[in-house]
């Protein structure tokens, strides 16, 4: 019975082998909601072994971890993401959410910054995950900054207002 019974429906989907995202997905939720966190591992390294090129399943991990309150193992996830994933800019957005939560201004904005770059393309999201954050005036605060100094774009000083603004500093 409870949370449990939903664990064989989301093996037997990974055993079909067609929706590996979507059974781990269950899988890993199930396992967390049910307060198993050992088998989770387990079944997270098991995914990560599976598709170990794909950011989504570096990114999915590392939220469910954070959902369950373990944002230190969240971050070493969404850091070994990085790693494999061999690109200075993969999970930059979440690693920047995971600093903040943290209280890694520093690293929170330089992560936040490389998520948003030249065109700042993806302000709507960083605007979200930011208000998300427990205490996120200490890390908008410095992103301003960071984002109106020069050398820097019209998108980048629209970024910085709109973030301000959002913050109830404009």
């Amino acid at each position: 019975g409870g949370i449990e019974a939903l664990l064989p429906h989301a093996r037997a989907l990974l055993d079909t082998g067609q929706h590996l995202q979507l059974g781990y997905q269950v899988l890993l939720r199930t396992l967390s909601a049910a307060n198993r966190p050992d088998e989770m591992e387990a079944e997270a390294e098991r995914w990560l072994a599976a598709a170990p090129d794909d950011a989504a399943t570096y990114r999915e991990i590392a939220r469910i971890w954070e959902q369950r309150g373990d944002l230190e193992r969240s971050l070493r996830v969404l850091q070994r993401g990085r790693r494999h994933l061999g690109r200075s800019d993969a999970l930059a957005l979440e690693l920047g959410v995971a600093y903040a939560h943290l209280g890694d201004v520093a690293r929170a904005v330089e992560e936040l910054d490389r998520a948003l770059g030249e065109s700042a393309g993806t302000l709507l999201v960083v605007r979200r995950w930011l208000g998300q954050v427990a205490d996120p005036a200490p890390v908008v605060d410095a992103l301003v900054a960071r984002l109106e100094q020069p050398p820097t774009t019209r998108d980048r000083r629209n970024a910085a207002f709109e973030i301000a603004v959002d913050a109830g500093l404009g």
